[in-house]
């Protein structure tokens, strides 16, 4: 199944990150995040270990050589198929708790900077 998005005003043809499903027998439970450049995903893989995925909608190279028609793959990628990048689960938990850390330190946050905007 595709899907299309635009990014920076170019109209590109993705793979539906619900169907992406490598590294082999890769199973997505829930998508937590989707801005249609990037998406990260609560998943199963190698024995129902459960995950983080995060994969680029298209790559920079697509982004250079693909039209609108043509379907891309995205980042990462293996043997020309969408892969996800697994990432531990606690991974959220470390993320948290620097920008808790960051923000008692009186760092400004990579969220806090678009807020203020």
């Amino acid at each position: 199944m595709s899907k299309t998005v635009t990014i920076d005003n170019q109209v590109y043809v993705i793979t539906d990150p619900i169907e992406c499903t490598h590294p082999k027998g890769t199973r997505i439970e829930e998508i937590i995040y989707d801005d249609n450049t990037w998406v990260l995903a609560r998943i199963k893989y190698r024995g129902e270990k459960p995950a983080i995925g995060f994969r680029w909608h298209v790559s920079d190279r697509e982004k250079e050589k693909k039209t609108n028609k043509e379907k891309c793959i995205g980042y990462p990628n293996s043997h020309n198929q969408p892969t996800w990048q697994v990432l531990p689960t606690n991974i959220l938990d470390a993320i948290q708790q620097y920008l808790l850390r960051d923000r008692q330190n009186g760092g400004t946050s990579p969220t806090q900077e678009k807020t203020d905007e």
